[in-house]
């Protein structure tokens, strides 16, 4: 198992191997499936917000240092979880967080020449923001490292503008052509 945590857009993300190309699923409440078709398996899971989560979690139950199980399943103790060994591997990936910050900025910039709430608006930007993508080798290998770790949805939602989602549409057209 990989994993990830991005401190700064507060995001954790799990692959089991290597990260890859996957579909993603937002089953709600921050938690986006990484799912591949090729493998029909699961192959990793995106947890938003996993700080304020974990402050949330505190402030509501105290932790004790005690290991209780509930039910079925395995005790969560040393490398076990629910059945599954777990190597720890460190990625120390900002790829995410930045990538969204330079394409949030390159459809701000955008979006005064162009008007994002028009299908023909959206059309513009998104073409000028996949050429000035091609064309930035750094940004380019960055957001394509983004979208294979985190998938679409975490980079649609980490970058926060409302041309996003075809935007990193565009971007995964010139990943898989």
């Amino acid at each position: 198992m990989n994993w990830d945590y991005d401190p700064e857009a507060d995001v954790l993300y799990l692959s089991l191997g290597e990260p890859q190309l996957a579909l993603s699923i937002d089953v709600g409440e921050g938690l986006i499936l990484r799912y591949s078709e090729a493998q029909s398996a699961i192959v990793g899971l995106t947890v938003m917000g996993l700080k304020s989560r974990l402050e949330t979690a505190q402030e509501t139950t105290p932790m004790t240092n005690t290991i209780n199980q509930y039910g079925q399943g395995d005790n969560i103790a040393g490398d076990k979880v629910m059945r599954d060994k777990i190597k720890t591997q460190i990625n120390n990936n900002p790829d995410l967080a930045q990538s969204a910050r330079d394409i949030k900025a390159l459809l701000d910039e955008l979006s005064e020449e162009y008007n994002p709430a028009t299908p023909k608006g959206q059309t513009k930007i998104k073409e000028s923001a996949i050429a000035q993508i091609k064309q930035n080798p750094q940004l380019k290998q960055r957001t394509l490292k983004a979208l294979k770790s985190a998938g679409e949805e975490a980079l649609e939602q980490a970058i926060q503008h409302p041309v996003a989602k075809v935007v990193v549409e565009g971007i995964k057209g010139f990943l898989e052509g």
